[in-house]
């Protein structure tokens, strides 16, 4: 695998972090609680859907095996 991976990988993690930060704020800005739920929900099952997507395509291993 060459370094533009990894790159790719790190600055999307920066943004992932201010993207965090924006759902925040706008969870701040919804007062229903089920509908605070639903998105708390949707997001935790992108992350686990996304983190599945890489487990079954080797990438962790790939990653551990150095």
């Amino acid at each position: 695998m060459n370094g533009g991976g990894f790159k790719f990988l790190t600055s999307h993690a920066t943004m992932d972090v201010d993207h965090m930060a924006s759902l925040n704020q706008l969870l701040k800005t919804i007062a229903d609680p089920t509908a605070q739920r639903s998105i708390i929900n949707s997001t935790r099952m992108n992350f686990y859907l996304f983190a599945q997507m890489f487990r079954e395509n080797g990438f962790v291993t790939h990653i551990a095996a150095g």
